[in-house]
Order: structure tokens, then C-alpha cells, then sequence
């Protein structure tokens, strides 16, 4: 809990980056907020979120298509704290915060479905906004899911669109053109026979299923390079950091930013 106190080294006003934040529960007086500060977190059971028409062209929704009650579902089961079910009390699946005084209040832009009185849930917050009496020096964008609901079956309890819009708040966060086609999670069927793509600490890295050879690509369709990959985890050094990459398998194309 002391890591997100404004005196931790995760206050709000310590953040000298662009930042998701996806703990909103703790917006709250003695947590993120300082004691004696407006400010309560709370949890729904629920599994969707609902965005006004008028919020419905951000960004943050690109790809998406709604419902007809303007809903979108983040998860397909309720779970636990630990991604299992449990009793009614426990099921926990979003989370956000109530009477925080921001100094812009307009910077919601979903809440969890049924929820009347959220104030922070999912919400673009500049830099220069003041949140419970600490001024963000970057942007924020905080996306309340529970640690629970998103780890549940490895990742897969989460929907197409939860991760659709956790991509798209880092390409938005990044500064990047946000991609327009929807985020497709991996098919939980056929999986042994997947090469699993990602990034981290400014390398390329491919879990492959078998040896393979893979094309990559810049955004201009340009041929990068073309790697020999071992069974097993692969890293791929020497790109450039910050660029999009387009990484061509035997079995899908994978868009990555580094």
C-alpha cells in the first residue's frame, strides 16, 4: 500500500512519464490520496463497461463495435482477487473510485456498468489535472480492472475488447497511431502449435512452438529482416526502440511496438 502513497515512489505526482494506471481502487484518503482527502475505491461484480455515444469515437475504442446498450464486456466470467470463482462477496471484476475532486471533470470516459457515481474508472487525465490535491506532471489514463478477472485462465478470461483497449491506451499513451483493427487474443484452441510474440526492455522476443523462420517488417512494409528461430524463447536484438514492427509467421501476422 506504501509504494502508492503520494509520499511513495509511486504517488501521483511522482510519475515523470506518460503512465496507465489500472489500480483505481486505490484513489482513495490514506492510499493513493493523502489522508484526509474525498476519495473512496470500490469493486464490481459486473463484467462490461458503458460509454456514452459520445465517447464511443476515442481512440481507446478503436476496432470496437458496441453493443446496443452502448455496453462493452471486459471479461467473460467474474472471479476472485486470485482468478477463481468465488462467493458473490468476493467476485470483484472492475474497479473504481467515488467522490475524488479532480480538477477537470471531464475526463471520464467509460464506467462499469450500473455504476451511477464513479468518478474515476477508465479516464483520460492530462497533465496539469490536480487529482485529490496532487497535480499530474504527465498524462494519465486509468483503467480499473481487477488483478483477478484479468489473470483468470492464464489471460483468457479477458474479452477481445479488455485487451483492445488496454493496446490501445499504451499506443495512445506512446504517442502512436492507434491501430484500427481489433486485438485478437490468441485462440485457446490449436495453442502448442503458436508462436507467441512480444516485447520488452527494447528487444523482440518469439516464443516458438517448433524451428521457423520469420519475416519482420516495418510500417511501410519494408522487409527489416529475416531470423532463423531455435524452438523455444528467441530474442531479437538491434531494432529500433520506440518504431512499429510487423511480424510475419508461418501462421499470423503480429504488430508490435518496441
Amino acid at each position: 500500500d506504501k509504494i502508492l502513497t503520494p509520499a511513495g515512489p509511486l504517488g501521483l505526482a511522482k510519475f515523470d512519464l506518460p503512465v496507465l494506471y489500472n489500480k483505481t481502487y486505490a484513489f482513495k484518503a490514506g492510499r493513493a490520496l493523502a489522508s484526509g482527502q474525498t476519495g473512496t475505491g470500490a469493486e464490481q461484480q459486473g463484467l462490461t463497461i458503458t460509454v456514452d455515444p459520445a465517447q464511443q469515437g476515442n481512440d481507446l475504442f478503436k476496432g470496437l463495435t458496441f453493443a446496443q446498450d452502448s455496453t462493452l464486456a471486459l471479461f467473460k466470467a467474474p472471479t476472485t482477487d486470485d482468478g477463481t470463482l468465488g462467493d458473490a462477496k468476493s467476485i470483484k471484476n472492475i474497479n473504481y473510485a467515488k467522490e475524488v475532486v479532480l480538477s477537470d471533470a471531464n475526463t471520464m470516459i467509460a464506467t462499469p456498468t450500473g455504476v451511477t457515481d464513479a468518478v474515476i474508472c477508465i479516464n483520460d487525465l492530462p497533465a496539469g489535472t490536480v487529482v485529490g490535491g496532487q497535480t499530474l506532471a504527465e498524462r494519465m489514463i486509468t483503467l480499473g480492472l481487477n488483478f483477478g478477472a484479468i489473470c483468470a485462465d492464464n489471460g483468457t478470461n479477458m474479452t477481445d475488447a479488455g485487451f483492445t483497449i488496454f493496446r490501445n491506451a499504451l499506443y495512445m499513451l506512446a504517442g502512436l497511431p492507434v491501430p484500427t483493427d481489433p486485438y485478437n487474443a490468441l485462440p485457446q484452441t490449436d495453442s502448442a502449435h503458436k508462436n507467441v510474440v512480444f516485447t520488452m526492455g527494447g528487444n523482440l522476443y518469439v516464443q516458438a512452438a517448433e524451428q521457423t523462420s520469420i519475416n519482420i517488417y516495418n510500417v511501410m512494409g519494408a522487409l527489416v529482416r529475416t531470423v532463423r528461430l531455435e524452438q523455444g524463447l528467441n530474442t531479437i536484438e538491434g531494432l529500433s526502440q520506440g518504431q512499429v514492427y510487423v511480424v510475419k509467421t508461418d501462421s499470423e501476422v503480429v504488430k508490435v511496438v518496441l
